[in-house]
C-alpha cells in the first residue's frame, strides 16, 4: 500500500487489517465523537439493550442463592458484563470460587487475582457476609444496569474497531487518573499511554521511577483530565482538610506500591529461574528439546574457552601498554622544551623503562598469553605467528572460527599482528636514546618518524579486539545452551578467582599501612616501639588475609576455597568428556611477601621495607592481581554462560547483588518501606479521626539474604537441581511474605482513599468518579485528552496496516501527508 493510500485509507474510515473489523479506529472514534451523547441514548434505546435490562429486572428479583445465579446464564453474563468480565461466563467453579471470597480478606481467592475486577465483584455481592440477596436491592439493579451500559457500549464500539473501544475506555477512565503511578498500575492505561506516545514495553525493566519520569516527561497531569485542583465552589476549611488527609493516603500508596512493584519484579524473576530449574533435566538431555544443539555445543565448548582465553589476554596487553604510549607521546613533547643534558637523560632513561615494558620478552605484549595446559599450548593474538624466544607457539590460523549452533553461526575471532609494532617501538627507542642536545629538533623529529606507525598499529589492534569481545559476547548471547559442563569444579574456580581478589585488595590496603609505618620509622624522632607495635598487628593481618582462603556454607557444612594467593597455578575442569580445563594462575604471597618482610621493624629495617614494597611486593600484587582478573573472564564464560546450571546460579547471584538497588529504588516516592533499619509510615487522617501505621519491611533484606546465602555452598560442593530450587522457595517465601504484607497495607489505604473520595464528592457537589456517572450523562473530557487519544488511535491504525511513524523513515512522507490532510491543526496535530 503507498504511503498516499495508507494515509486515506485511515482519514476515509476503511482498511482491511486481518482482523478487528474493517472501520479504522480513528473513524470509528470520529463517528462516536460527532454526538457521544446520542450514541448512548441511541445504545440505550435499542430494542436488544433495552430487552437484556427488563430480563435482568425480572430474573434479579427471583435469584435467591449462588447456584440459581450461575444457572441462570442470561442475568451471569448481564452482571458479568457490568463487570467487564464476561469472558469468564464458561468458568463458573472459578466464578464460584470468586463470589464465595471474603471481600474484607486481602488475602481471599477472588483479591489474591491480579486482576482487581474479580475483587470489585465479590465485594459488590457480599455473599460472605449478606448471603445472596444483594441483587434484589434497587439500587444495586440500577448500579449494574449503568455498569452494563457503560461496558457494553463500549464492546460494540469495539466491534466496529478495537482500539476505538480502547479510546473511549480511556476517556471514561482519565478523569480518575492523577500521576504516572497511577498508570503504571493499571495495565490497559499503561498499555495505551506507552502506545501513544511511543515508549518501547521495554521501560517495564526499569524502575518505577525511571518510568514515572519518561511519562512525566511527555504527559501533562493538569491538561489531561478535569479534575478540579482549585475547589472554588466548596467550603475551603473542610475541603482542605480532605485534600491533605487524601494527598496522605496517595504519599502511603505510593511508598506501598513502589515497594510492591520492585518486590513483584523479582518475584517473576525467581519464578522464571524455578521454572528453568525444574525443566534443567530436559534441555541438558541429549534426547531432549536441545537434541539438535547440544552435539554442536560439545564440539565448540573447547574452542570458545581457548578464544575467550585468547581475547581475555589480548585485552589485558592492550589496557597495560595505553598508559605507556600516552606518556611516551607526552614524554616527546616535554624533550622539546629540556635546556640541560640531565633533564633529557631523565627523559631517556623513562623513556627506555617504558619502551622495555611493552617489548621486552615477559613485558606486556609478549607477556599477555593464553596458556591452555590441557593442549599444552600458549598463545598471543597479538603475536599470531609466535616468538620462539617467549615460548609462543604460532596460532593455527589468523582466525578461530567456532560453529556454535546447527544452523551454522558461528563465532569468529581475528587476530592482529603487532611485530611491526614492537620493532618500531624498539627503533623508536633507539633513535630517542640518540638525542643530542645540540640538534634537539631534527633528533627528536627523525625519533618520531617510527612511533607513528607505533600509534596507528596500537589503535588497529584496540578496534580489532573491541570486535572480537563484542562478537564474541553476542553470539554466545544468542545460544541456548544446553550441553552440561562440570558445574562443581566451574564454581569451585570462580570462587577461588573472587576469593582471591577480594582478599589480594584487602592486603594491598595493607601493605600501604606497612609502608606508612616503615617512612614514620625513619624520623628522628619516631617512637620505634609504639611503630612496631602497630607493625605486628599488621603483619598478622597481612598473614591472615594472605594465608586463610575464604569459605562457603550452608550453615551447618563449610567448604574452603584454593588458595591461590599462596597455591601458585590451579587447573579447574570444565568438560570432562573433552578434558578441557581452565587454569586459574594464583600466586605465592606467603613467599614473595610475608618471606620477604622482617618480623620487626625498626629505624634500621625501615628503608629497606619501603624499597620491597616499592618494587618487589608491588610488581607480585599488580601481576597477581592482572592475572586473576584476566582468568576470571575466562571462568565467567565457562562457569555463567556456557553451563546451564551454572547460568542459573548465575542469575540468582546477580539477583543477590542486585539487592541493595532494589531497596534503593523502593524509595523512590520518598517513602522507603523496604529499606534496613527504615521507619513505619504514619497516615494521619484527621477528617477520619485515625491514624494508620503502615509498617516498614525493614526485615525484608536480611531474610532474602539468608534465604540465598547458601548457593554458593550448593554450587562449589556439587548440589543437585532440586537443592537449588529449594534455596529459591526460601526466597520466594521471604518476597511473597513480604508483598503480602505490604498488599494488606494498601487494601487499607484504599479503604480509606475510597471514603475520603465520598466525602470530597459531597463538599463539592460533583461526581467521586467516572465510573459513578449516569450512563445517559455524556462524557467531560479536556481538549487535551481527545487530542491523546486520538494521538493512539492513529498509531493503531498504522501498526494494522504495517506503517510506523516513529521507527521506518520510509513513512516520513506518510506522517506529512496526515499533516497535509489536516491542515497542519486537526486531528493529526498533536503532541510535539
Amino acid at each position: 500500500m503507498t504511503n498516499a493510500a495508507a494515509a486515506l485509507s485511515i482519514l476515509g474510515g476503511s482498511f482491511n487489517a486481518g482482523s478487528g473489523g474493517t472501520t479504522t479506529g480513528v473513524a470509528a472514534f470520529a463517528k462516536y465523537k460527532r454526538d457521544p451523547e446520542g450514541a448512548r441514548r441511541d445504545f440505550y434505546e435499542s430494542a436488544a439493550v433495552q430487552k437484556n435490562i427488563k430480563s435482568f429486572q425480572s430474573s434479579a428479583n427471583e435469584i435467591n442463592s449462588l447456584e440459581d445465579f450461575l444457572a441462570d446464564r442470561k442475568t451471569l453474563e448481564f452482571v458479568l458484563t457490568a463487570f467487564g468480565l464476561e469472558s469468564e461466563l464458561n468458568n463458573p467453579g472459578k466464578l464460584k470460587a470468586i463470589i464465595n471470597s471474603d471481600p474484607d480478606d486481602v488475602n481471599s481467592y477472588a483479591n489474591r487475582l491480579a486482576d482487581s475486577r474479580y475483587g470489585e465483584l465479590a465485594k459488590f455481592l457480599n455473599v460472605k457476609n449478606e448471603g445472596f440477596t444483594k441483587l434484589q436491592s434497587a439500587d444495586a439493579q440500577t448500579e449494574v444496569i449503568d455498569d452494563y451500559l457503560t461496558n457494553a457500549f463500549e464492546v460494540s464500539i469495539g466491534l466496529e474497531n478495537p482500539a476505538a473501544r480502547e479510546a473511549v475506555f480511556f476517556l471514561r477512565r482519565v478523569n480518575e487518573i492523577d500521576s504516572a503511578l497511577e498508570i503504571l498500575g493499571d495495565l490497559p492505561l499503561r498499555n495505551i499511554v506507552t502506545t501513544a506516545l511511543g515508549l518501547p514495553a521495554q521501560i517495564a525493566k526499569q524502575s518505577v521511577l525511571k518510568q514515572q519520569s519518561l511519562i512525566d516527561a511527555k504527559l501533562d497531569f493538569d491538561k489531561l483530565n478535569t479534575l478540579d485542583r482549585e475547589e472554588e465552589n466548596a467550603s475551603k476549611t473542610k475541603l482542605d482538610l480532605v485534600n491533605d488527609d487524601l494527598s496522605a493516603v496517595k504519599t502511603g500508596l505510593a511508598a506501598v506500591t513502589n515497594a510492591s512493584l520492585e518486590l513483584s519484579t523479582v518475584q517473576q524473576q525467581l519464578e522464571d529461574l524455578r521454572i528453568h530449574l525444574q525443566d534443567i533435566d530436559n534441555i541438558t538431555d541429549p534426547g531432549g528439546v536441545l537434541a539438535d544443539e547440544i552435539p554442536v555445543q560439545e564440539a565448540a565448548i573447547p574452542e570458545l574457552i581457548r578464544q575467550q582465553g585468547l581475547i581475555a589476554a589480548a585485552e589485558k596487553a592492550l589496557l597495560s601498554t595505553d598508559p605507556n604510549l600516552t606518556r611516551i607521546d607526552a614524554i616527546f613533547k616535554e624533550a622539546a622544551n629540556v635546556e640541560t643534558q640531565e633533564e633529557l637523560d631523565g627523559l631517556k632513561s623513562e623513556f627506555d623503562r617504558l619502551v622495555t615494558e611493552i617489548t621486552s620478552a615477559d613485558g606486556f605484549i609478549k607477556g599477555s598469553n593464553y596458556s591452555d595446559s590441557t593442549a599444552g599450548t600458549t598463545e598471543n593474538l597479538l603475536l599470531p605467528s609466535g616468538d620462539g624466544g617467549s615460548g609462543i607457539d604460532a596460532l593455527p590460523s589468523a582466525k578461530a572460527t567456532t560453529v556454535v549452533k546447527s544452523d551454522g553461526t558461528a563465532v569468529v575471532t581475528s587476530s592482529l599482528d603487532l611485530s611491526d609494532f614492537l620493532t618500531n617501538l624498539d627503533n623508536t627507542n633507539t633513535a630517542f636514546q640518540a638525542i643530542n642536545l645540540g640538534s634537539l629538533s631534527s633528533d627528536i623529529s627523525s625519533a618520531k618518524t617510527d612511533f607513528e606507525a607505533v600509534e596507528s598499529d596500537f589503535k588497529s589492534a584496540q578496534v580489532q579486539n573491541g570486535v572480537n569481545a563484542s562478537s564474541f559476547a553476542g553470539s554466545v548471547s544468542g545460544v541456548n545452551f544446553g550441553y552440561s559442563l562440570n558445574t562443581q569444579s566451574l564454581s569451585q574456580g570462580i570462587s577461588a578467582v573472587d576469593d582471591g581478589l577480594t582478599r589480594l585488595s584487602k592486603a594491598a590496603a595493607v601493605i600501604s599501612e606497612i609502608r606508612t609505618l616503615a617512612f614514620n620509622a625513619q624520623a628522628e624522632d619516631a617512637d620505634i616501639d609504639e611503630l612496631n607495635t602497630t607493625y605486628g598487628g599488621k603483619l598478622e593481618e597481612l598473614a591472615s588475609l594472605i594465608n586463610d582462603a575464604g569459605t562457603a556454607t550452608d550453615g551447618t557444612n563449610t567448604f574452603t576455597f584454593d588458595n591461590l594467593l599462596t597455591g601458585g597455578t590451579i587447573s579447574y575442569e570444565a568438560d570432562a568428556a573433552s578434558g578441557k580445563s581452565i587454569d586459574a594462575r594464583g600466586g605465592a604471597l606467603d613467599t614473595v611477601i610475608l618471606g620477604a618482610l622482617p618480623t620487626t621493624l625498626s629505624a634500621g629495617n625501615a628503608n629497606g621495607i619501603l624499597s620491597d614494597i616499592d618494587t618487589t611486593v608491588t610488581d607480585s600484587l599488580s601481576e597477581l592481581k592482572d592475572n586473576l582478573v584476566t582468568d576470571r573472564k575466562i571462568f565467567d564464560f565457562a562457569a555463567n554462560v556456557a553451563d546451564p546450571l551454572g547460568a542459573i546460579d548465575a542469575e540468582i547471584r546477580q539477583i543477590s547483588g542486585d539487592l541493595d538497588a532494589l531497596i534503593e529504588r523502593a524509595g523512590d516516592s520518598g517513602d522507603n518501606l523496604l529499606k534496613e533499619f527504615g521507619n513505619d509510615l504514619k497516615v494521619v487522617l484527621g477528617t477520619l479521626s485515625t491514624t494508620i501505621t503502615v509498617d516498614a519491611q525493614g526485615g525484608f533484606k536480611e531474610d532474602f539474604e539468608n534465604a540465598l546465602s547458601s548457593l554458593q555452598y550448593v554450587a562449589v560442593s556439587g548440589g543437585v537441581a532440586a537443592s537449588r530450587e529449594s534455596i529459591l522457595n526460601d526466597a520466594l517465601f521471604s518476597v511473597g511474605s513480604t508483598l503480602s504484607r505490604l498488599n494488606a497495607e494498601k487494601f487499607t489505604l484504599n479503604i480509606q482513599n475510597s471514603i475520603l473520595g465520598e466525602k470530597k464528592s459531597s463538599l463539592t457537589n460533583t461526581s467521586g468518579s467516572a465510573e459513578s456517572l449516569d450512563f445517559l450523562k455524556p462524557l467531560e473530557n479536556t481538549n487535551y485528552a481527545i487530542k491523546f487519544i486520538e494521538q493512539y488511535l492513529v498509531k493503531k491504525d498504522l501498526e494494522a496496516i504495517g506503517g510506523s511513524t516513529t521507527t521506518q523513515p520510509k513513512n516520513a512522507s506518510l506522517v506529512g501527508l496526515f499533516q497535509d490532510i489536516s491542515g497542519g491543526g486537526g486531528l493529526l496535530n498533536l503532541l510535539s
